[in-house]
């Protein structure tokens, strides 16, 4: 920041020295506009990129009345996608409670390790190992995770023991962990 800074302290010198030594005082705002204008397109980043945004879904709700919940949410990222957690981020606003994907822009060093556990997830093993690191809710986005044209309704886990459905919309399954 200080070298920026410094940058346009000298730059702001330069304009200086430029407005004195200009010969036609009456076309100097032009020129002064022009340089703004120069100045701020240089740093202009556009198109840019808008998401639509109807609000947190209510489901979130379930998970705020639980002052212990820790959280992991599905599909869980690539590593080399980790940004795209932001969804979570945004809906964790609701609920405040740690997200096993990792939160604030931050990605974990432990981020491969849960993503490679993730992956496996529902099996035993990776069920075990999040109950370990403390995780009692899984929040499963069943349009990202592709069910293959499934009606909304489906439960895709319904089978595995170790899950408690708690809560759901037409997109969002919420589960608890049996035992946590």
């Amino acid at each position: 920041h200080m070298v920026l800074l410094m940058i346009a302290v000298a730059a702001a010198f330069g304009v200086a020295t430029l407005a004195e030594a200009w010969p036609h005082r009456r076309s100097w705002p032009v020129v002064a506009g022009v340089l703004v204008l120069l100045v701020n397109g240089e740093a202009l980043r556009a198109p840019m990129g808008y998401v639509w945004f109807d609000g947190i879904p209510a489901v979130y709700d379930v998970l705020a009345e639980d002052p212990t919940a820790v959280i992991a949410e599905l599909p869980f990222p690539l590593p080399q996608q980790w940004f795209v957690n932001t969804p979570y981020m945004v809906n964790s606003t609701a609920h405040w409670r740690p997200l096993l994907n990792g939160y604030s822009g931050f990605r974990p060093t432990s981020y491969i390790e849960h993503y490679d556990l993730m992956r496996r997830f529902p099996s035993d093993e990776a069920l075990v190992e999040l109950t370990q690191r403390g995780v009692t809710h899984v929040v499963v986005h069943q349009r990202a995770m592709n069910q293959g044209g499934q009606d909304d309704r489906y439960n895709p886990f319904e089978s595995v023991q170790s899950l408690q459905l708690l809560a759901r919309d037409e997109d969002v399954l919420i589960y608890k962990l049996r035992g946590r």
